[in-house]
């Protein structure tokens, strides 16, 4: 199944360079290097970072899933993308 979401990586700005009143930007970058707003919240930075990491979290798991099949042979590769995910998620 294709996803639907808007593709990763998603991002939001260093703690410190949000908006007036805690308001905090999630945004995408493509390949291109044009950034494109996924959501404009007033939430804490944790969960902007959380939300940030949405689409790393989601192939983390995916990857996850994989690797206990068997599918895929590098499983110490398939935990450091996880380790990056969390740590992304966790603002890190």
């Amino acid at each position: 199944m294709e996803a639907k979401h808007t593709p990763g990586p998603w991002f939001t700005p260093p703690e410190g360079r949000n908006f007036p009143d805690a308001w905090w930007s999630v945004d995408a970058r493509y390949a291109s290097g044009k950034n494109i707003g996924i959501a404009l919240i007033s939430t804490s930075y944790a969960d902007a970072c959380l939300m940030a990491a949405a689409p790393d979290l989601l192939a983390a798991c995916e990857q996850m899933l994989h690797a206990a099949s068997g599918e895929i042979d590098d499983v110490h590769g398939v935990f450091e993308n996880t380790k990056a995910a969390i740590a992304k998620a966790k603002g890190e």
